[in-house]
């Protein structure tokens, strides 16, 4: 088992190194927990003290994770929008960053215009309108494939995309997972080459930004 999670590990590492992405390991690292846990609990001189000790141990990480769960209620506060007192528009905009910029998609684009949202999966508060970018890699892959504005741009018009929304926080934590560097000369890319020669910003907030594609 010990082996089995340093090859999983290890196979990890070779990718985006995203976190979620070792939840494979916790299934093999439990039995490994559960198994050091009673060796120790064996170890000390009365066997109650042990059962003891590992009955803290798992007791007071199951406190930590519901302490966790309740702040996270108290500052969600759900209730608010499943008793009707706030809106399921202002609790959105409240919790989801990008909502206010899917609001704008979907008030201002025509059914027949599309919207890559650059590095973000989260496509689920909009029609289609929205191409969510499942992989997180859609942007860099068509960078990596032709880096130059003609080329990406004809990748583009062959999926029907007429504009791209970029999320600030997906690009802060893409840049904290970018090992070989690929994601950071793909935003480049788009700063510095396609949005100055094929774009301009139609909305910009804390969140995100979209720009329409004006090249033809």
């Amino acid at each position: 088992m010990v082996f089995i999670v340093i090859g999983q590990f290890i196979f990890w590492t070779i990718g985006p190194q995203h976190t979620r992405f070792l939840l494979p390991l916790f299934p093999t690292l439990s039995i490994l927990t559960a198994y050091v846990m009673l060796n120790l609990s064996q170890r000390f001189s009365r066997p109650s003290l042990g059962r003891i000790a590992i009955t803290s141990l798992v007791g007071g990480t199951i406190a930590a994770t519901l302490i966790y769960a309740l702040i996270w209620f108290v500052s969600m506060q759900p209730l608010a929008v499943i008793s009707g007192t706030i809106s399921k528009a202002d609790f959105l905009t409240e919790n989801v960053s990008q909502f206010n910029a899917v609001q704008f998609i979907q008030e201002n684009l025509s059914p027949s215009e599309k919207t890559l949202l650059i590095w973000d999966s989260r496509g689920y508060y909009c029609d289609s309108r929205c191409v969510p970018d499942i992989e997180q890699s859609m942007w860099t892959q068509m960078v990596a494939r032709t880096p130059n504005v003609a080329g990406v741009l004809k990748q583009l018009q062959a999926q029907g995309i007429s504009h791209l929304a970029v999320s600030w926080s997906d690009i802060e934590f893409l840049s904290h997972h970018d090992p070989t560097g690929l994601y950071n000369r793909a935003l480049n890319f788009l700063l510095d080459d396609f949005v100055p020669a094929c774009a301009r910003k139609i909305y910009e907030d804390d969140a995100m930004y979209i720009f329409e594609i004006t090249c033809q």
